[in-house]
Parts: structure tokens; sequence; C-alpha cells
């Protein structure tokens, strides 16, 4: 028989005796409500201990002890224990009533063989695993096929109950079952994302179970990783490095070709096929070199923004260096300033792409057992205190970033990964990204302002030809220099993502300004009252 086949039968063997149990309490609660009571000698059907450790009753278990109608060792027709039933349904207070008096821990069912630890990892219930666990319950027992705690809390999904137990020393992300799978094998099986915490964790990709198949068979979306079916590396005839250079430089080789496009050909001409060179880049780019997963990810995990933004800035420089510096003597000052503010603009680009954004370390086993038992035993272990891609905890003001797979602490005001840096904004590169827009913009619009001095207000351009039917400044423009003015034509449409960028951050540090001003208000008013 499969192994999920027989999950599925423990499963459903699990959930036929709660859904009987459930019938039995609602039938209970019915006659309760319509006049009956629990007390003794009562027409109305008696509450045992199961039901109350079910119901969470504890003064009522607390009563069947101690009027000797009831012990903790009792077991139901199941073989099923009072702590097993208060377990499964979460009923904390009452598992602790139930092992502060002598319940045992490690009670295993007839049929099941589960421990109450099993059967609260198989709900996906951390506050009772960590009870449980706390108070010496072993995780390391096995049921009936084979599974452990871990096993269980896979089964589950539950991302809780799994970083709980892989934070106890004595619990191995390599344990087997009886037909030799790892919990890395099951979570493979049921495309979790839990098999990536395991990985985390230490288990072994290149563990194979009893049918020799690696977790790497069981689910082939762990090609994304590059990995083989045995686990190794796959070789690719271009490695991962060479690609990023080459979609780095795709870009800059492509703009001087298109640029080169405009001075060769008439300007009817350039229009079509300059932009078309440009789209058989983007298409190369893509198809050839941007291969895995989604277009979307691959374009925004990869430098190629970044390479456009490094070729524009390059043919920018190129042209204020072979031509309109020659002309510095009419603006010199004009010149000067540009050549500060680009220095500026490309230190700021360098730091915002190489520096450490504010990312969140992540954690090593032994710092991170006592802060997820911190957390629930605060009642706050929730995806906003803890991130279990990076199994780190989460400060305030921080997010996930799915593109760089890394919490960062972002700043109120920006809170974005920037592609065209191939980084995330956060509060540690947020100035320099300021600078990096601020110092990009002012280039642009000066460059543009003195390309025009030089074409069209400056005797060095020849004039156009007769044969022009545009207005005369529009031909001494396109004329004149096309190389020049289709830089400068590109450089201006690099002006609507910088142009939206900070329309977007002006609203945000407006916002926050208001928030700012709003809690001052509040708070002078309660100290003033």
């Amino acid at each position: 028989m499969d192994a999920m086949e027989e999950r599925v039968k423990v499963d459903d063997r699990v959930a036929s005796v709660i859904l009987h149990a459930s019938a039995a309490d609602n039938t209970m609660t019915s006659d309760t409500e319509s006049g009956g009571t629990f007390q003794e000698g009562s027409s109305a059907p008696e509450l045992n201990i199961f039901t109350a450790a079910r119901l969470g009753k504890t003064e009522c278990i607390q009563a069947l002890i101690q009027s000797g109608r009831a012990r903790l060792t009792d077991r139901d027709e199941d073989d099923i224990t009072a702590l097993h039933w208060a377990a499964i349904s979460g009923q904390a207070e009452t598992c602790e009533y139930l092992i502060d008096h002598g319940a045992e821990l490690n009670a295993v069912t007839r049929t099941l063989l589960a421990s109450p630890l099993q059967w609260a990892a198989l709900q996906g219930l951390p506050d009772i695993v960590h009870l449980l666990i706390r108070h010496g319950a072993d995780p390391r027992l096995l049921d009936a096929q084979g599974y452990s705690s871990l096993h269980a809390a896979v089964h589950s999904s539950s991302y809780w109950c799994l970083l709980l137990l892989l934070c106890q020393p004595e619990v191995s992300p390599d344990e087997r079952d009886r037909k030799g799978r790892t919990a890395l094998h099951w979570a493979a099986r049921q495309r979790d994302e839990v098999s990536t915490r395991l990985v985390a964790a230490g288990a072994q990709l290149r563990t194979r179970d009893g049918e020799q198949r690696t977790a790497r068979d069981w689910d082939e979306a762990l090609a994304e990783m590059g990995l083989s079916n045995d686990g190794m590396k796959v070789c690719r005839p271009l490695s991962e490095p060479h690609v990023k250079v080459i979609v780095f430089s795709v870009p800059s080789l492509s703009l001087c070709i298109a640029f080169a496009i405009t001075s060769v050909f008439p300007w009817y001409m350039s229009v079509v096929l300059a932009p078309a060179a440009l789209v058989a880049m983007h298409l190369v780019v893509l198809l050839e070199f941007l291969q895995r997963g989604t277009v979307s990810d691959s374009i925004y995990s990869s430098p190629y923004f970044l390479g456009i933004i490094f070729g524009s800035g390059l043919w920018i420089a190129y042209g204020w260096a072979t031509r309109l510096r020659y002309g510095a003597h009419h603006n010199p000052y004009l010149h000067a300033l540009f050549g500060l503010l680009f220095g500026l603009c490309v230190v700021a680009l360098v730091f915002t792409t190489i520096c450490d954004p504010g990312t969140i370390d992540i954690l090593t086993k032994d710092e991170l057992k006592p802060i997820i038992e911190d957390l629930i035993q605060r009642k706050q272990l929730t995806t906003k205190a803890f991130c279990v891609r990076c199994l780190a905890a989460r400060p305030p003001h921080t997010r996930h970033c799915s593109r760089c797979n890394k919490c960062v602490t972002r700043n109120e005001c920006m809170d974005l990964h920037a592609s065209w840096m191939l980084n995330c904004i956060g509060t540690k590169t947020h100035a320099y990204f300021i600078v990096f827009i601020t110092t990009f913009t002012a280039c642009v619009l000066i460059f543009d302002y003195l390309v025009w001095i030089y074409l069209v207000a400056s005797d060095e351009v020849p004039p156009p030809r007769s044969s022009c039917v545009l207005p005369h400044k529009v031909c001494r423009f396109v004329s004149g220099d096309m190389f020049l003015s289709s830089v400068a034509a590109w450089s201006s449409l690099q002006m609507i993502w910088s142009g939206v960028v900070a329309v977007n951050y002006g609203d945000a540090a407006w916002r926050a300004w208001r928030r700012r001003v709003k809690s001052f208000s509040e708070t002078a008013v309660v100290f003033s009252t």
C-alpha cells in the first residue's frame, strides 16, 4: 500500500473518532439546553472525563477525579486517554491540569500507537506542542506506521509546529519512517514550502527512501534550486555569474547599436529601426539567458534593469565628454555642475546596489528555540512576528522581500524592491537611493538643456538641409547630431520611472508626516488632561 494512502487512512481514523465524539458532545449539549444537567442523579447523560477533556471543562475533570468516578489513567473504548483528547482539541489549560496531576505524557493509543504530542502536531497546534515538550514529552516516539512528531507536523503543513520541533536538540530532520522516507520526502510529495524549511534545518537532499527515490523525485519544483535528481548541482553551458555579466552588458551594447542607427539612417527610418533593435535585445535576454521560473521573476532577479541604468549613464557621459564638453566655454558653471552631479549619481548608484539594505540576520538553531517559545507563550507566533521563509524574528517595520528572499527593515516612506538597483530599499540604503534619484533627475535635465543649446542655439552645428519639412529648430535638432539627439531622447524617457518614484515617495512622506503630527497631537491632549 502506498505510504500516502496509509497516512490518509490514519488521518481518516482519527477524524472519524473526532466526529463521533463531536456528535456525542452535540447530543449532550442539546440535552442540557432542553433542561438537562450533568449533575449526578440527573436523567441527562453525565459528562465523562474524555468529553470534558475535549470541551476543556477543567472544573468538571477535577470534580470527577476528586469524587473517584474517574482517574487520569482511564482510557475510552478506543484506548484513548483524556490527555489525547485535550491535546487534539487545543485545550491548553486542560492539558496543563492533566499533566500537573500525573497524566502520562507519552501514552499511546491501541491501534494508532500515537502519543498526545503526535496528535497535537498532526492537528497543527503549536501551543499544545510547546506545552507537551516543555513538560517532557518525547518527540522521537514513532506511531504504528513509523511516523514521528516531525512527520506529523509536515503532514499537517504547520510551519510553527515544524519549527518548534526542529529546534529540539533530540530531533533530527533526517528521521525516517518505516519505508525510509524523511520529512523532506513527505514535504516534497505534498508540494509544500515546508521542504524549504527542512532544507534550511539541514535535511539531506541526497537521502533516498526505500524505493531509492530522493525528495527531488517527489517534487519537480526543486529544479528551481538548480539540483539534479540526486541533489547535486545541474551543470549548465553558462554559469550563473557569466549569465549575470552578459545580461548586465547587453543593454549597453544594444543602446549603442540603436544610437548608431539613428546617426546613419534618416530620422524617419531611425524611429522604426532603433526601437526594433531595443526590442530584439529584450527578446534575446528573455529567451536565451533568463529561462528559469516565470518571466517576471527572471527579470526582477537579474541585473537587466541595472544594466539599462548603467548603459544610459554610460552614453550620457560619452555624449557629454565627446561633444558637449567642447562647448564648455559657453556655460562653464553648468558643465561643472553636471560633472559634480554625475559623479554623485554614480557613487549613490554603487552604494545603493552593493550595501546591505537592513537585512534581518537568520537565527541559528540555538537562537531560534527561545524566540519561538517566547512568541508562543505571548500568543504572538504569527507571520507578522516571525518569518518562516527566513527563519528569523521580524521586528516592527520589517517585511519579507520575495525578490531578495530576505527580510528587510523598511523605511516608513520607502517600501519597495528597486529592480533598477538590484537591491531592496531599506533603512540602510534609503538615503543613497534618494541621492541617486535626485542627482539622476538633475543630470538628465541639465544634459537635455546642454544638448538643446548645442544643437539649436549655437553655431557649432551646420544648418539643416533645405529639404527638411519640419520646423527650423526641430530640423536642426534631428539633422545636426542624431546620435546626441537620440541619447537625449532616451535619457528623457528614463524620467518617467524616476518621476513616478519621486511622486510616490513624496506622497508617502506626506502621509508619514501627517501620522506623526496626529500622534503628537494625541499625546499632547493626553498630557494636558
